[in-house]
């Protein structure tokens, strides 16, 4: 008899400990989902920003280049072309402000800002058949 109210009661404890412990958990899970997203999106802003750069090195109009290739991607996002005629240093600097894609959680969560930036020489023009035997 004993035995059995001692048992029954450590159902109880066992309950009331996952009770506790439910909301911690669920709160870490959003946490770890929401920096992986955060993450996710600035690499692949950055990674953007270096392929815009690189299309802008190598054309005649390096700022309409590097917008034309973002609005491709995503048309929210913000490009910022600078082009140094002395140094010949094309800049493209991209920022997007973007909720979370996390449904119920996103409208409890602020949105967020991710800045990326690129830098590159502008190239000399190829010049084929000039010097070559």
């Amino acid at each position: 008899m004993r035995l059995a109210l001692y048992r029954r009661q450590q159902r109880g404890q066992s309950t009331v400990e996952f009770a506790l412990i439910l909301p911690l958990a669920v709160a870490c899970m959003v946490f770890v989902l929401t920096a992986g997203i955060i993450v996710y999106d600035h690499l692949a802003l950055s990674d953007l920003s270096r392929s815009a750069v690189r299309a802008a090195v190598v054309s005649d109009d390096p700022a309409a280049t590097a917008k034309q290739l973002v609005t491709l991607v995503d048309d929210s996002i913000r490009v910022q072309t600078t082009v140094d005629s002395d140094s010949g240093l094309v800049i493209v600097k991209l920022d997007r402000q973007r909720a979370l894609p996390l449904p119920l959680i996103s409208d409890m969560l602020p949105s967020f800002r991710v800045r990326a930036s690129a830098a590159m020489m502008v190239e000399p023009p190829l010049v084929i058949g000039d010097g070559l035997p």
